[in-house]
């Protein structure tokens, strides 16, 4: 969990890296339009493959949080929110403190 971001690693890869330790799965493919430097990101439903929109977080499932400039994602487990921090290192919080100026809130399950 010592992780932390740089130009090449962002929340997207640390997303993915828990994700395949939880379930097994590699999800890469599914995340490859958030694994881009902030700005860039964006998560296009087509490349989407095998998702289910939740309406409420359920462990595990991935956070995705949206604002107007910019995407992030962490993983909802065991009741909060694991993520990367752009600026800092990893992160376990509540949802209400993870998604701090993210107005936009979705979850999914691979």
């Amino acid at each position: 969990m010592g992780r932390r971001s740089s130009p090449g690693y962002n929340c997207a890869h640390f997303a993915c890296e828990v994700w395949a330790a939880e379930t097994g799965q590699d999800i890469t493919a599914t995340l490859r339009g958030v694994l881009f430097p902030p700005r860039e990101r964006c998560l296009r439903l087509r490349d989407v493959r095998e998702v289910t929109v939740l309406d409420k977080p359920v462990s595990p499932c991935l956070v995705l949080m949206r604002n107007q400039w910019s995407t992030h994602v962490g993983v909802w487990l065991r009741g909060k929110v694991l993520h990367l921090l752009e600026d800092g290192g990893v992160q376990y919080m509540p949802l209400k403190v993870a998604t701090i100026g993210f107005p936009k809130v979705r979850f999914f399950r691979c």
